[in-house]
């Protein structure tokens, strides 16, 4: 639907002043998507171009049809979210479902010195790492990251693994199993843990686990995201 058939159905269901909300949250979203494109370019990097779940047809996991595609995290979004966000100096970033590796270099550019990536493509992880590495050859940073190259289920989250992200990369089966293996790294490793839940479709499953409490709820730019605390 283009944008000035959406306006048009604002005006019909909404009235003035929902038109106008309907206008600035499409405009917020323009704009976003125009700083998405930039972000390569001022990097060198190539991370902007989705990624069908069909396409991925080097995914052995059991799981493949669990998935969702590769889109890139929203740079402003993303960032607008972290300016509110505050963390321990040594915090890990983990994206579950990092594909091409944006939110790494997101996350890089908010202050963390380590980041970890998860993904069951083996071709969107190397993809990452060659992102990675030009982002980090292009701002001279010192940043530590890895890329695994495995189901998500089947990842050992380490004990300074605390801030997780998920862009809704799987369906609620797959995220409830992830839960449980965060819970026993929370029981080897007590901590402090944040979840980030970008397109939060399966919230359900975290909320039904009362141990996590919502700290923050944010729709910006079009784009919404839960965060949950828990402390071991």
């Amino acid at each position: 639907m283009n944008i000035f058939l959406r306006i048009a159905n604002g005006l019909k269901k909404r009235g003035a002043l929902g038109s106008i909300q309907l206008l600035h949250e499409i405009t917020s979203i323009g704009f976003g998507r125009a700083f998405d494109w930039v972000f390569d370019i001022k990097y060198g990097t190539k991370t902007f171009r989705w990624t069908e779940l069909d396409a991925m047809h080097d995914v052995r996991s059991e799981n493949h049809a669990r998935g969702i595609r590769y889109e890139p995290t929203h740079q402003r979004p993303f960032h607008n979210l972290m300016r509110q966000l505050q963390f321990p100096p040594d915090s890990v970033f983990v994206d579950i479902g990092c594909g091409k590796g944006r939110a790494l270099i997101l996350a890089a550019e908010c202050g963390f010195s380590r980041v970890v990536g998860i993904d069951f493509s083996p071709s969107l992880c190397d993809a990452a790492r060659d992102n990675l590495g030009i982002f980090q050859q292009k701002t001279d940073s010192e940043i530590t990251f890895e890329v695994h190259a495995l189901d998500a289920t089947e990842y050992s989250f380490a004990d300074a693994d605390n801030v997780i992200y998920f862009y809704n990369p799987f369906d609620a089966t797959v995220l409830d199993k992830v839960l449980d293996q965060l819970e026993v790294s929370l029981k080897s490793a007590p901590r402090t843990i944040w979840l980030i839940y970008h397109n939060p479709l399966w919230r359900d499953v975290i909320a039904a686990r009362d141990a996590y409490t919502p700290t923050l709820h944010q729709k910006n730019g079009g784009y919404e995201f839960l965060v949950f605390e828990r402390t071991v």
